[in-house]
């Protein structure tokens, strides 16, 4: 099984955002892609709401997290750096449009799961295949990449995002 993120419809969440959907986030497998694809379109916001503590240094949205991530938080800044940084890594060179982002079903134990770059695909290549076509002097053993999610009452957190390069 897997996950596929697409953006849910307003009406189906009940939640939007700044006009944008709130995410899905009922299984780590979700919260790791929409993170993805959030990092991929440069959507700061959303890639703010999925994070948790580790990541943006703060406690995960709750209660209002608009607020919480809204441009020119703190959290959105910190986070906007983030997303800057890995979006040309993560964006598949030939991309257009809105990312098909696929991930892997994983075991969770204790409200915790790691994925590792090569159980998420872009649009049909694995995130670690991305990773290395946009960069130089790289081979397959040369990266390891994975994210951890954590459980929060009913929504998941990326909680991690652990890159080894070298």
């Amino acid at each position: 099984m897997s996950a596929t993120v697409e953006p849910p419809k307003a009406e189906e969440t009940g939640a939007t955002v700044s006009g944008s959907s709130a995410g899905a986030q009922s299984s780590p497998e979700e919260a790791v892609g929409t993170l993805i694809t959030a990092v991929i379109e440069g959507d700061t916001e959303q890639a703010c709401l999925v994070m948790g503590p580790s990541v943006t240094g703060s406690a995960p949205a709750t209660g209002d997290p608009g607020a919480a991530c809204a441009s020119g938080s703190p959290a959105s800044e910190q986070v906007k750096t983030v997303t800057d940084r890995l979006r040309t890594t993560f964006k598949p060179q030939q991309a257009g449009g809105h990312p098909a982002v696929e991930v892997n079903e994983v075991t969770a134990e204790g409200g915790k799961a790691k994925i590792p770059a090569d159980r998420i695909t872009v649009d049909g290549q694995t995130l670690e295949e991305v990773v290395l076509a946009n960069s130089t002097g790289l081979g397959s053993g040369d990266l390891d990449i994975a994210f951890e999610a954590t459980q929060t009452g009913d929504r998941w957190y990326v909680t991690d995002v652990d890159m080894n390069i070298g």
